[in-house]
């Protein structure tokens, strides 16, 4: 039995599904449902009845919950304890980055970078384009994740990790439907549902659209 299947373990009965705990821990569920039957099968008792949609507990499953978190809060207070005396040589990153760690799957290479350079600590912060922008230029974070335009006027060097595609959304049965691409000057008079004005998505469409567009918009009303 291992530290790691007890938080597997764990995290299956918090997350009340196999998939939602593979999501939540960053590994594939069939990784999960492996650790998991090696657990029962070192402890000989079932866990989970899998019967049913839903990760439901065995009476087994119920008593051993309780020890699991128990011991696992346990192992971190002993870390936690021990970090005074830790080598003070250890280094740490500071990574600021946009709320896009999921949609682009950076979780799981963060994770291994974590796990291949135990040396380093790595903290993250997931904060929105102007936080993070002030956070670099006042030197609260060593790196960021986000798009060029935050660090305009600003020192640094920018190294791509994926490009973005802009694509239009349109109702079933709207003109525009259905059509491979429209060329901007089409929208004129549309209305948008943009990000939020903060962002540096909604100033670069903005942005697009007033090149094509001789009357400025109003950054309230974008058409």
């Amino acid at each position: 039995m291992t530290l790691e299947q007890l938080q597997y373990f764990v995290a299956i009965v918090e997350s009340a599904t196999f998939f939602d705990a593979a999501e939540s821990l960053h590994i594939a569920q069939s990784t999960l449902s492996k650790q998991i039957r090696n657990l029962e099968l070192e402890l000989d008792v079932q866990l989970f009845d899998r019967s049913r949609r839903h990760a439901s507990l065995t009476d087994a499953g119920r008593v051993l919950y309780p020890d699991a978190v128990k011991l696992l809060k346990g192992v971190q207070g002993m870390k936690q304890h021990l970090a005074p005396y830790q080598d003070s040589r250890r280094s740490v990153i500071h990574l600021g980055v946009l709320p896009i760690l999921h949609q682009y799957r950076l979780n799981p290479v963060l994770r291994q970078f974590a796990e291949s350079h135990p040396e380093i600590t790595l903290m993250i912060d997931e904060v929105e384009d102007e936080p993070l922008r002030q956070g670099f230029r006042q030197g609260s974070y060593d790196l960021i994740i986000g798009r060029p335009e935050l660090l305009t006027g600003v020192q640094s060097t920018c190294h791509l990790l994926a490009h973005d595609r802009l694509v239009l959304l349109t109702p079933a049965g709207h003109p525009l439907a259905g059509r491979p691409a429209v060329p901007l000057e089409e929208l004129s008079g549309e209305s948008f549902i943009l990000m939020h004005p903060s962002s540096s998505i909604y100033r670069l469409c903005l942005t697009a659209c007033q090149k094509k567009d001789s009357s400025p918009l109003s950054p309230g009303q974008p058409r």
